[in-house]
């Protein structure tokens, strides 16, 4: 980076000279040397004391130190010459910030003379681009320089005869006034297109071409010359802000001349960003020092360039003429550049055209952007000729264009099946083009100048009120801005039933505001349509869909249960009827309710009636509010509520018996129960006479349970499809159900009442005890959990043991349950016991929100109130507390006499 800016800053502040053009002493001909001076502590007299070693030679083609912060001292011996002639010692660099210059004689030091850019121009010894310093031939031997700046360290150094020096000034500032000439005339024509066209590019250009001329005024030196003379300050910043807004405008130029948002989008979005950048890091500059800001500077400007020759690129390769100017002028730009470089790497010879191409290739930039926006102004001004020219052709034909679709308009209007009319003014009143539909539809002739209210608004099937609305809306909307007709427009019926001459129909309204130029509605166009019919079809077709999914449902259910749920639920339901009506204590009738409820819902979701599920979920929400507070019970309206879910389960039952069979088919055997009861005890008390005996009547009594009974085998199955089809609603991996027990049969009364049990059970499970896939399998568990069901006889009863290999309960979720309902103080111990009656009691769930399955806390108090039904008990068996959750069996006894029992008597040996 540092060779790089020696690099840009020698190529623009190199003295224009060439051989033979007057010195008397070149540079590449003077013997001097140079010595860093780290510190800056060396004085001039310790310099003069240093032994020649101490000292580097400077090479003969010139130095260029690069960016060096530290000062150093230059010694020039001075050549021979005519006593008493006056010469001049020349430093052809103007961006050094100080110099301290000191002439050698016989007596010593004389001096120094202080000068440089950092101080006012005034200071120099002679009116000079660079730096010259006269002196007297013979009077001294050297000259002794203190150089210091934050600019490259170059001393390009001549001694010149004072006539020739002269005539040397006006050589290197005459091409340079020449070219800032140029320079400002083209920036100043184009200023003035600028004024004319308002175009941005003209602008931006302007700018660019200032920024350029600022920037090499301040390298030259030109500029504190001529410019501001007065104010090393701005000396100071001139050249690294004149690199960025170079940078800032060329850039801006190049998008906005290119068209680059249109031409390349995604590259333009961050050249915009990178612009954006460079403007915000100008204003920062003022806080950093030079050399840095010019490094940064460089930086961002490099990357513009790159961007820049992108989208160039991209221009040429779709052929547009802007691209082919933009890539010539910087190409121009680009060879003076390099012409420049050569010239001073020693590779091409060292002449006006060389040393000045740097500068004739910019003009020649300069002077090809001019043309190139002004053939694209030639250009927009034959596009705009010609748009306007087929401008008018197209007006024309939109003339004729529309002289045809009025008159078809008015054909439509005449055929148009649709009724359209179009009001205007606040008298409401119907324009005179409107479709002959409507006169149809409203049995008048001749509609054009009537009220709207009167011919149409009176004949729509609507409350006083409604059409008074209407008309208020209406008058909001006429003559008011557009919003006017968002805000009130909701208040114009999109749906009404419309007294026609051929009798009412259901039609569809359409109010469409016209507006002028300001914006503001001056007619409504009104379009309606007759939808009896569709209305009829869809109703038909809404109809004949919700048939067919309820008969997909019914036909996924197991049967066996389906037709005990659609026999017992209406039961239920009609039971419902007289706790209602009686004079018992809510609370308890509510949770009566709830648990009736809650068990319906698990039976009717288990078998897939999504319908039915629902709708007693709502049903729930009603009474968890009253549960809630007492004051919302409304005994109509939960009757109210019962009769819809009757009129529900009475529609799948009847679609049931006419499309699938009889409710009464099948293991339903219309036999009183004392009396298959007889036939079994008589069964079981013959005695077979022998073997052969005693094996048929094993099997007929087998047979006999089997056919009045169910076998374990066939509920563990029920169970199992229940689980699954809970699990999938749930989004949990499908459970394995396991119901063990040697020699039980389950009658159809204990069925029913054991369904509602299993019920609860599986939802508990599901819900609350068996985990995630992914928090089994984390837990090293199979994905899919696990029921496990076993009923055993225990002398004259039968227990069920119900358990599940999930995490079990949150005990602090149940703890701070617990304490919110007022069940357990801050420093009680949750025992089993206290744990068992959070979990019995009536709405304290551990789940945090109500789903469609669980979180009503009415679950285990449901079980309970089931087994004791039956005439059993409920007991909870809690494991240890882990990971601060506890598993526990559920443990229900019943009397054994629930059960039948085959018993068969022993056969005697003969």
């Amino acid at each position: 980076m540092r060779l790089l800016l020696s690099i840009i800053l020698a190529f623009f502040t190199a003295p224009v000279r060439a051989e033979g053009d007057g010195a008397l002493f070149a540079e590449w001909e003077l013997k001097a040397s140079y010595r860093e001076d780290p510190g800056g502590v060396l004085s001039v007299e310790k310099i003069i004391q240093l032994p020649t070693e101490a000292w580097t030679k400077v090479p003969p083609k010139g130095l260029n130190l690069g960016f060096k912060r530290e000062p150093h001292w230059f010694r020039l011996p001075l050549p021979p010459c005519q006593a008493g002639e006056r010469l001049i010692y020349e430093i052809a660099y103007p961006l050094l910030d100080r110099l301290d210059v000191w002439l050698l004689g016989p007596n010593g030091p004389t001096g120094p003379v202080t000068t440089g850019d950092t101080f006012p121009y005034q200071q120099r010894p002679l009116e000079h681009i660079g730096f010259g310093f006269p002196y007297t031939c013979g009077l001294h031997q050297e000259v002794i320089v203190r150089a210091h700046t934050t600019s490259s360290m170059q001393l390009p150094m001549s001694i010149w005869k004072a006539p020739a020096f002269d005539r040397h000034l006006l050589t290197i500032e005459r091409p340079q006034l020449l070219y800032f000439g140029a320079v400002l005339i083209m920036a100043l024509y184009n200023f003035f297109i600028y004024l004319i066209v308002r175009r941005p590019p003209y602008l931006y250009y302007v700018l660019f071409v200032l920024s350029f001329a600022t920037f090499q005024a301040g390298i030259s030196g030109l500029g504190f010359r001529y410019i501001w003379p007065t104010l090393p300050s701005v000396n100071t910043h001139i050249i690294d802000k004149s690199i960025n807004c170079i940078g800032i405008f060329a850039f801006a130029f190049t998008l906005s001349f290119l068209n680059a948002s249109t031409l390349t989008p995604r590259l333009y979005r961050f050249s915009i960003w990178l612009l954006g950048a460079l403007v915000a890091y100008t204003g920062v500059t003022f806080l950093l020092p030079g050399i840095i800001d010019v490094r940064i500077s460089i930086v961002f400007v490099t990357s513009a360039i790159l961007i820049a020759l992108s989208i160039t690129g991209h221009s040429i390769a779709k052929r547009k003429r802007e691209g082919y100017f933009y890539g010539l002028a910087w190409t121009t730009f680009l060879f003076g550049t390099i012409a420049l470089s050569l010239n001073k790497l020693g590779i091409l010879p060292r002449s006006a055209l060389t040393e000045y191409s740097q500068q004739v290739s910019s003009v020649l930039e300069m002077l090809l952007l001019s043309f190139a926006l002004a053939d694209q102004m030639n250009i927009l001004r034959f596009n705009l000729a010609q748009s306007h020219e087929k401008l008018e052709k197209t007006l024309q034909s939109i003339e004729e264009i529309v002289d045809q679709k009025t008159q078809s308009i008015r054909s439509i209007m005449d055929t148009l099946q649709v009724g359209i009319i179009t009001i205007t003014s606040q008298e409401f009143l119907i324009e005179a083009e409107y479709s002959r539909h409507t006169e149809d539809w409203l049995g008048e002739r001749q509609l054009g100048g009537k009220r709207f209210p009167d011919v149409f608004l009176d004949r729509l099937v609507l409350g006083g009120d409604a059409k008074a609305l209407i008309i208020s809306a209406l008058q909001a909307i006429m003559d008011e801005p557009h919003e006017n007709f968002e805000f009130n427009g909701f208040h114009l019926p999109q749906e009404a039933r419309l007294l026609t001459a051929s009798g009412p129909k259901d039609i569809v309204l359409d109010w469409t505001p016209i507006l002028n130029h300001e914006g503001r509605v001056i007619r409504i166009l009104i379009a309606f349509h007759d939808v009896t019919e569709l209305r009829s079809l869809k109703q038909e077709q809404a109809s004949q869909s919700r048939k067919l999914i309820r008969l997909n449902q019914l036909l996924s259910a197991d049967d066996m249960a389906l037709r005990v749920f659609l026999i017992q639920g209406r039961r239920t339901l009609d039971s419902m009827h007289d706790s209602i009506m009686g004079a018992g204590e809510i609370p308890l009738l509510v949770q009566g309710l709830f648990i009736v409820f809650h068990t319906l819902k698990g039976e009717s979701r288990s078998l897939g009636l999504t319908e039915l599920s629902d709708q007693f979920h709502l049903m729930e929400d009603r009474l968890d509010q009253v549960r809630r507070d007492v004051q919302k019970w409304n005994a109509a309206g939960m009757l109210k509520d019962i009769g819809t879910v009757e009129t529900l389960i009475s529609e799948f039952a009847s679609l049931y018996e006419s499309h699938i069979g009889s409710l009464t088919e099948e293991r339903v055997v219309p036999i009183r129960q004392g009396k298959l009861e007889h036939w079994e005890r008589a069964l079981q008390r013959l005695t077979p006479r022998s073997p052969d005996e005693s094996v048929a009547h094993g099997q007929l009594l087998n047979d006999l349970f089997h056919l009045l009974y169910m076998d374990l085998t066939t509920y563990e199955e029920k169970l199992q499809n229940q689980a699954r089809r809970m699990a999938r609603e749930i989004g949990k991996p499908d459970p394995q159900v396991l119901l063990a027990g040697q020699g039980i049969f389950l009658s159809q009364r204990l069925v029913e009442q054991l369904d509602h049990v299993f019920i609860h059970i599986l939802q508990n499970s599901l819900v609350h005890g068996l985990e995630s896939a992914e928090e089994r399998k984390a837990a090293g568990k199979s994905t899919a959990g696990l029921i496990y069901i076993k009923l055993a006889r225990v002398g004259n009863e039968v227990q069920l043991i119900a358990r599940d290999d999930g995490r079990g309960v949150n005990i602090q979720v149940i703890r701070e349950k617990a304490m919110e309902w007022g069940i357990l103080k801050a420093d009680e111990i949750l025992s089993d016991q206290k744990l068992e009656s959070c979990l019995l009691h009536a709405g304290l769930s551990s789940r945090e929100d109500v789903g469609t399955h669980a979180g009503r806390g009415v679950g285990m108090g449901a079980v309970r109130q089931f087994v004791e039904e039956l005439s059993g008990r409920m007991d909870l068996d809690f494991a240890p507390e882990r990971d601060g959750h506890r598993t526990f069996a559920l443990v229900l006894t019943f009397p054994a006499a629930l059960f039948p029992t085959i018993s068969m008597e022993p056969l005697q040996a003969a």
